[in-house]
């Protein structure tokens, strides 16, 4: 679909923003499992968004891009986008990966709230109640966690301390 191909470009640039020193959880299976592929974000999300003081994030009927980051993308890469309980997850897939990427994306009046799912070494023994694998670079480093989450786990997963909130806010 376009309109995904479109999308992706304003994603991996704010991920690359936001995730800092932490090592990536990524997801076997697109997030939250059971809820319906969607392809429309709403009007009121439509704009320009602040970035904690770091970029510009543009939001149109078709285009959603970064200011000061761009990244190519192959057609190979994917974008699934769900709702649910009023929050919108953004799944990427890169075609060099074997899981899925998210961002939980929560708009409250002029404010765009961002979480998304990272985690130091130290702190993956939390992440043992999920069926997990880990991946590692070239260099032997781990690159990231990959769990697989059931329903059932995923409200317990979301208020756990393995997700970072960033807030957006409306400027345009």
């Amino acid at each position: 679909m376009i309109f995904n191909r479109v999308m992706l470009v304003v994603w991996m640039p704010l991920l690359f923003l936001i995730a800092g020193s932490c090592i990536e959880l990524g997801f076997e299976r697109a997030q939250p499992l059971g809820k319906s592929n969607i392809t429309d974000i709403p009007d009121s999300w439509k704009g320009h968004w602040l970035l904690e003081e770091e970029d510009t994030i543009i939001i149109s009927d078709n285009f959603i891009g970064a200011l000061k980051d761009s990244l190519q993308f192959s057609q190979k890469d994917s974008l699934i986008i769900r709702k649910q309980s009023g929050w919108y997850y953004l799944n990427i897939k890169r075609h060099t990966q074997s899981y899925w990427t998210l961002f939980c994306l929560q708009k409250k009046g002029d404010e765009l709230f961002v979480l998304t799912p990272e985690i130091d070494e130290e702190d993956s023994t939390g992440l043992r109640p999920f069926d997990m694998h880990i991946l590692y670079d070239h260099a032997g480093q781990i690159q990231s966690f990959v769990i697989d989450p059931e329903p059932s786990d995923w409200k317990k997963l979301l208020k756990s301390s393995f997700f970072s909130t960033y807030q957006l806010r409306r400027i345009k």
